[in-house]
This record gives structure tokens, C-alpha cells and sequence, in this order.
């Protein structure tokens, strides 16, 4: 609809800006340079080449009053977020917790289990976690956009005491559910997107460095 490639194996498949995906792979903070403007984007369109630019055609959407598809750009929280980074990164960590016996799938469900998700969450706690999902960390979760919502903040809680203190796939994780917790206030102020910024450019280091060592 929106006239820009689809699926996340392209060259350029960023709506807002025009990186190519291995920089963006490696990229730990935002290139003003690379955003997508009315101008590029009308330069792309008259290049007319999906795998150079990132857009398929033209959006009979620009044709309405006040909207332009570079302009209205709104992120989408549960994919990118519920079902995309948040599933991704936590079945990264909980295979190495698993791989350093520090927890077993066994334990891990059992707490999952037995956790106390009060009335409101309870038809949101998470389904037991698949040997596969631990095995295969970055395939489909099998956890539905409100388990990973519910679950997310909650795994320190229910798996915390047996983290060794100096482990640097649970300090990966601490800082994402910090990133949670802004990216789903109801509100922020301004000082919260200056935390916001230096998390996610933290998080970007350590995650680079994280798959090094995976």
C-alpha cells in the first residue's frame, strides 16, 4: 500500500530511511544523512529500481490532502517490537542461559508456570517455552504480540535469582526491558527521549558484540 519493498531480506527495506541492510545490521545510532526526504524520495521514484532505492512504485496515498507517505511515518510497536526485537532478543538470551546451565527448559517452564500474572494478565501469561524456540532462538516464538507484552517485563522477576551477577546476556536483556518500559508509556516527556536514544544506541553496541560471540 504504501509502495516501498517488502520483507526485511531486501536491499533497502526501511520506510524511513534509505540504508542499505548491512548498514543498518551494524548501525548503533541514527544517520540524519540516510532519512528518507520528499525530495530523495521523489529522485527514487524517477530511478524506478526496487533493488537501489527500496521503493516498489508510487502510493496513490500521496494523492491525499495532507498526508505524504515520507512525512506520516508511524512505527508499528507490536511488530516491530512485540513480535519482532522483543521475541527475537529474549529467546537469543534464554539459549545461552540454557547453554551456560545457569536455568534448565524444565525450570524455565516451571517458573513460567507457577508465576503469580495477577487476574488482569493471566489470560496473557506465556505457553510453556518449546525445546526448538531454545535450540532455534531466532525462529518464530510461538508467543502470540500480548504474551511477549506480558511476559517480557515479568522474566526478570521470575528467573532473576539465578542469573550470575557478571553475565552479559542478561545485561543485553536488563537494557532492552528498559527500553520497554519508555516505548510503552502511556506519555513521555522530553528528558525520556534522551534516554531513550542513549539506551537504544547501548543496546545496538552491546548486541553487535553479542552476536560476535554467538
Amino acid at each position: 500500500m504504501l509502495g516501498f519493498s517488502q520483507g526485511f531480506t531486501a536491499n533497502y527495506f526501511c520506510r524511513f530511511c534509505r540504508g542499505h541492510r548491512q548498514i543498518l545490521q551494524k548501525q548503533v545510532t541514527q544517520d540524519e544523512n540516510l532519512l528518507r526526504t520528499k525530495e530523495n524520495y521523489e529522485d527514487d521514484l524517477e530511478q524506478n529500481d526496487l533493488s537501489l532505492t527500496g521503493i516498489r512504485e508510487p502510493t496513490v496515498l500521496n494523492n491525499l490532502d495532507k498526508f505524504h507517505v515520507i512525512e506520516n511515518v508511524i512505527p508499528d510497536v507490536m511488530h516491530d517490537f512485540l513480535e519482532g526485537i522483543i521475541p527475537l532478543e529474549m529467546f537469543l538470551v534464554l539459549s545461552r542461559l540454557v547453554e551456560k546451565e545457569m536455568i534448565t527448559l524444565e525450570e524455565l517452564n516451571s517458573r513460567i508456570s507457577c508465576f503469580g500474572y495477577g487476574f488482569i494478565e493471566q489470560k496473557n501469561r506465556p505457553s510453556p517455552i518449546k525445546h526448538t524456540s531454545i535450540l532455534n532462538p531466532t525462529k518464530a516464538s510461538g508467543q502470540t504480540a500480548s504474551q511477549m507484552m506480558c511476559s517480557a517485563p515479568l522474566l526478570p522477576l521470575m528467573i532473576g535469582d539465578q542469573i550470575e551477577d557478571d553475565c552479559d546476556e542478561w545485561a543485553l536483556y536488563l537494557l532492552l526491558i528498559d527500553i520497554f518500559k519508555i516505548v510503552m508509556s502511556p506519555s513521555l516527556s522530553l528528558s525520556s527521549t534522551y534516554v531513550l536514544k542513549a539506551l537504544i544506541t547501548d543496546i545496538n553496541y552491546f548486541y553487535n558484540y553479542f552476536q560476535i560471540a554467538i
